[in-house]
């Protein structure tokens, strides 16, 4: 809902703020073990900024891995995707939790 932070590129290249935030968000989840580096850095890695619809001081940043192997031989799609979301408080900036995600 908040238009400052809305992206229509899945690594969030058009909005500084927004990948301000996603970066914030991944070096803390690969200097705490999350996540590393390389899946951060791979080609099939997306990102995600929504408002959390339980609490509006937080937003969840999500990072999707996707794995090759979309079952059609020569496919380039993804074979499976997994979640991991870091909470991040709105007003502050600061990481309150981060972890493999079940959505």
């Amino acid at each position: 809902m908040d238009l400052s932070l809305r992206s229509c590129f899945y690594r969030l290249e058009d909005n500084p703020a927004a990948r301000e935030i996603g970066n914030r968000a991944t070096a803390w989840m690969v200097g705490h073990g999350v996540l590393t580096q390389e899946q951060i850095d791979a080609g099939g890695t997306t990102f995600q900024l929504a408002e959390d619809p339980t609490n509006p001081s937080h937003l969840f940043f999500t990072v999707l891995l996707a794995t090759p192997g979309g079952g059609i031989p020569g496919s380039s799609d993804a074979g499976s995707l997994t979640s991991y979301v870091a909470t991040i408080d709105r007003a502050t900036g600061a990481i309150l939790s981060a972890g493999h995600a079940n959505w």
